[in-house]
């Protein structure tokens, strides 16, 4: 086919759109808007099967997880997390590993700027600002180019590392080399190099991470050295090679928890990950594969829908234009000359269309990240990858949408057409025809009654009982320091309290109740010989809390008013899991806590600590004010922005250091 042939199959083409501009604007319509919506959701299912792939030594990374055992050797509980002195311990006991680095996970980093007698303070805007405490050894598992400076220095505590985006937020410039900053306000740290920003997606968007060492004068202390204790955001990365493989590590294990871990340690396994299979994982992933490519499924259906739509207006539309068709052959077209010819019709439309629903895509973006809360971005414009599924995607509807009306119609007897006795029998068959058509309406109708059963489920989780009142509460977080400061806290409390629109105060460890912030300890009841042999969930708060997010005493009463922890309140399941069938049965037992014997005196009733599609825990609770880091805060719905602004200058009065963040407590909670 010449230049010249296809200039006039293009230019023919167009001047038959132009002709029938409703027909041209119902097509392009339909495609666009069902490139769109696929696109969409090709985009983010690409984000998910494309975690961290960039990185090139992504095949021998693993990431070390710890899985509980319950008593009858089933799972008790996942968490990304490890014990503190796990990667010392793995460092000396199997030096043939090739790299490993340990890092300290931070959600919400707060930075302050101290110049010229100016203070200003950072807070991360969005989810993909998280910050980490990591060990250099993690540069030479992960990829990272430097623009200023590196991680040389950063075997020394104090020091910190900073992408260019955090860079130009906080100085404008990557020009900030040897700067200090102070990280949450009070760990004064060198900034000693800036690395460009990720260049695709990744489960760990670090965007300031100071050095390891530096996390003892954070915490304010030595890092606990117990194997016992387990914290969710402190994670280990090794890299491992023919010396050292995942098959060496499982064998090594049963000796290594019997060596470190005291009580039971045939309760405790220490999994290594796959890097590039925990996006995905059941242990401690938090997005289902199945689900995800269901996601692809429903893009490839709309897509199909579309392009049977665009058939079936092409062929509804082959009656109207059967004269033309006899016209062009008695004229001299030869069938191939009309395929063709009605091959570039369709190819005009989809173009357009495909044009259309990238700027649509464009624009859609936002959206989709504020609906989704997603620390992902598209990179739909930047992969060449991507740019060949698009292209892959454009020949695909064509041939699918073009190929069939265009050989209905170049098919036509020129005399028959003529005449204008070209019947609906002649174009293609009934069968065809309307086979398309319910295939068309079967998938509609399948992906509306998908719609239906994922509204139904939106509603239930937003309108099920969780167990606490979640309307018209706010946190607002306290320094992350080792111990909270009771005289400012108390101060903070009375400032607030006497705010006009301010109806309830209470302080607790984790905000609202399903935060999905707990502790997990062992649990000696009653004098029992033994701790129990199930792992307990503990959350600290004061006497005002129960009253405030309104969870329900069913037997006993509330804590007392009191800074450290002197009496404890149980759960239903607790109770259950101790074997008793009555609440009241446990009030005035004792629980034996840092060498003291305190008394039960209160039961609640169960609410979910964490997302509905997880079990309740056994939980018990108490007040310990020096681990408080959220204050709770029950507003009057008048003139709530007045309140707001009044609680910040409160806020900034008590801690100036500090960043006054408010949010709402139906927003925070999970499904």
């Amino acid at each position: 086919m010449g230049a010249f042939m296809f200039k006039n199959y293009l230019t023919t083409a167009y001047r038959n759109l132009l002709k029938n501009k409703s027909y041209a604007f119902i097509n392009i319509a339909g495609l666009s808007l069902g490139l769109t919506s696929a696109f969409l959701i090709f985009a983010l299912v690409r984000y998910h099967f494309g975690i961290d792939q960039h990185h090139a030594k992504a095949d021998r990374i693993y990431r070390v997880t710890s899985q509980f055992k319950s008593p009858d050797g089933g799972e008790d509980g996942n968490t990304p997390g490890v014990p503190y002195p796990f990667g010392t311990a793995v460092k000396n006991d199997y030096p043939q590993i090739e790299q490993l680095a340990m890092i300290e996970e931070q959600y919400d980093p707060m930075v302050l700027i101290e110049e010229n007698g100016t203070r200003t303070k950072f807070k991360a805007s969005n989810d993909s600002e998280k910050g980490a405490f990591v060990e250099p050894s993690y540069f030479k598992m992960f990829d990272y180019k430097w623009l200023v400076g590196n991680e040389a220095e950063m075997k020394n505590p104090n020091t910190v590392v900073i992408s260019k985006k955090y860079a130009d937020k906080l100085y404008g410039s990557t020009d900030c080399i040897g700067k200090i900053i102070k990280y949450d306000g009070r760990l004064a740290l060198k900034i000693v190099g800036v690395f460009q920003d990720y260049e695709d997606n990744t489960d760990f968007p670090f965007q300031i991470m100071p050095s390891y060492a530096s996390l003892k004068e954070f915490y304010g202390g030595e890092l606990n050295k117990s194997f016992n204790s387990t914290n969710s955001s402190s994670q280990c990365f090794v890299m491992l090679n023919d010396k050292f493989t995942q098959a060496d590590w499982y064998k090594a294990m049963p000796n290594f928890t019997k060596k470190y871990i005291e009580h039971e340690p045939e309760k405790r396994k220490f999994l290594m990950t796959y890097l590039l299979e925990s996006h995905f994982s059941k242990e401690i992933g938090n997005v289902n594969k199945n689900l995800v490519l269901s996601l692809l499924l429903i893009g490839i259906f709309l897509i199909a829908t579309a392009c049977i739509n665009f058939v079936n207006l092409a062929t509804a539309q082959a009656l109207k234009r059967s004269k033309e068709v006899g016209v062009r052959k008695v004229m001299g077209s030869t069938k191939a000359q009309l395929f063709w010819q009605f091959m570039a019709e369709t190819a005009i439309i989809t173009v357009i269309s495909t044009l259309i629903s990238i700027a649509l895509f464009y624009l859609a973006q936002p959206f989709i990240h504020s609906l989704l809360s997603g620390i992902f971005k598209f990179t739909f414009y930047f992969s060449p990858i991507l740019i060949l599924y698009l292209v892959a995607i454009v020949l695909f509807v064509i041939l699918f949408s073009g190929a069939y009306p265009a050989i209905v119609l170049a098919g036509f007897q020129p005399v028959m057409a003529l005449k204008g006795k070209i019947s609906t029998q002649q174009l293609g068959g009934v069968n065809i025809r309307k086979g398309l058509v319910v295939l068309q309406f079967a998938i509609s109708q399948m992906l509306i009654i998908g719609l239906a059963v994922v509204t139904s489920q939106l509603s239930y989780f937003q309108n099920k009982d969780l167990g606490f009142k979640k309307d018209a509460i706010i946190t607002v977080g306290l320094p992350f320091t080792p111990k909270q400061d009771l005289i400012k806290m108390n101060t903070f409390k009375n400032l607030a309290s006497g705010i006009t629109g301010i109806e309830n105060f209470s302080y607790s460890m984790s905000g609202p109740p399903q935060s999905g912030w707990v502790n997990t300890t062992s649990l000696q009841f009653a004098n029992r010989p033994k701790e129990e042999d199930f792992g307990v969930d503990i959350k600290y708060m004061d006497d005002k809390y129960l009253n405030l997010f309104g969870i329900e005493l069913i037997a006993g009463r509330n804590i007392l008013p009191a800074d450290s922890a002197r009496e404890f309140i149980f759960n239903e399941t607790l109770v259950k899991k101790l074997g008793f069938k009555n609440a009241a049965d446990v009030l005035g037992k004792t629980v034996k806590w840092k060498n003291q014997n305190l008394p039960v005196v209160g039961v609640i009733k169960d609410f979910h600590m964490q997302r509905l599609s997880q079990k309740i825990n056994p939980l018990f609770m108490t007040s310990r004010m020096e681990n408080a880091y959220n204050a709770n805060i029950k507003l009057n719905t008048n003139n709530v922005q007045n309140t707001l602004k009044a609680l910040e200058n409160a806020y900034e009065k008590v801690y100036p250091e500090s960043f006054f963040e408010a949010q709402f407590v139906d927003i925070q909670v999970g499904v």
